[in-house]
């Protein structure tokens, strides 16, 4: 029997601590992290969520270290956090700029045979045409609960959402949102 993970190597990554993610929100399951090539989400495990969310600040730099496994179904990697060292405040570096959207798509059984990986990757070509890309955050996700008219997709721009709106008006609803 062999196991569906497979340990990769160690990681130690340093960067910027953005903010927490979780579900529901306000519950601090993963990490986002501004490194030099980009932005992660790290799952933390339960014994740190509590005292991170206490003690760490937007725009502080960390040192999050773990083991990165293989899914070897899959091919996703998967990073095992077991520690987070806060290293201060660096007052000269800005904090990336928080995107101020994020676009839900659902990736559920029903919504993929009706064309939801086409409208996700419909949403990404269109959004990248526009430059929109660095500005809106697109999250995968399980079932929207509107099944009747799939493929889902749902617009969050601050307090506002929209629903059943096609890649086209995103982008036009993003850019007199952002700009």
């Amino acid at each position: 029997m062999s196991d569906k993970y497979l340990t990769l190597s160690e990681f130690n990554l340093e960067g910027q601590f953005l903010s927490f993610v979780g579900d529901p929100p306000g519950e601090s399951k993963y990490l986002r992290l501004a490194i030099a090539s980009g932005e992660v989400r790290l799952k933390l495990p339960k014994q740190l969520r509590c005292s991170l969310s206490l003690n760490l600040q937007p725009g502080e730099l960390i040192r999050v270290f773990g083991l990165s496994k293989l899914n070897s179904h899959t091919g996703k990697i998967k990073f095992k956090v077991y520690g987070v060292k806060p290293l201060g405040i660096c007052p000269m570096q800005k904090i990336p700029l928080q995107p101020k959207a994020r676009i839900l798509v659902c990736q559920k059984s029903g919504c993929r045979k009706r064309g939801g990986q086409g409208l996700l990757s419909e949403l990404q070509k269109t959004l990248c045409d526009r430059g929109l890309q660095d500005r809106v955050v697109i999250e995968t996700t399980g079932c929207l609960k509107c099944c009747d008219s799939a493929p889902n997709c749902i617009l969050q721009l601050g307090q506002k959402e929209f629903k059943k709106v096609h890649p086209e008006a995103i982008a036009s609803l993003l850019e007199s949102y952002i700009f």
